[in-house]
């Protein structure tokens, strides 16, 4: 989405109908599937001023889909698959800090 979609930034709408403001932060890909790692967007930015997300509760992750040549975001429910897209998206955002 970032790159490859050209999005930066991306309003989803929540179970209660709000609108809510994220910056698409990374894509990563696992076993031949994409996922965007989203952080929500405050008023003015990014929470706090940071670009790169401190904690797990400031990241959204989600699943990419292509049906008929549109693109949708979907929650991943399987909670083992979640946790092992986190790590992949925490391990890159540790080494981006380190190096």
């Amino acid at each position: 989405m970032k790159d490859k979609y050209g999005l930066k930034s991306i309003t989803l709408i929540d179970e209660g109908g709000r609108k809510l403001e994220f910056e698409v932060v990374d894509l990563l890909s696992m076993e031949e599937q994409e996922y965007a790692v989203l952080v929500p967007l405050g008023e003015n930015g990014p929470p706090c001023g940071r670009a790169a997300p401190e904690s797990s509760e400031e990241v959204v992750i989600m699943r990419i889909a292509e049906s008929g040549g549109e693109i949708t975001l979907q929650d991943i429910d399987d909670e083992d698959e979640r946790q092992r897209v986190a790590d992949i998206a925490f391990e890159g955002q540790f080494e981006q800090r380190e190096g």
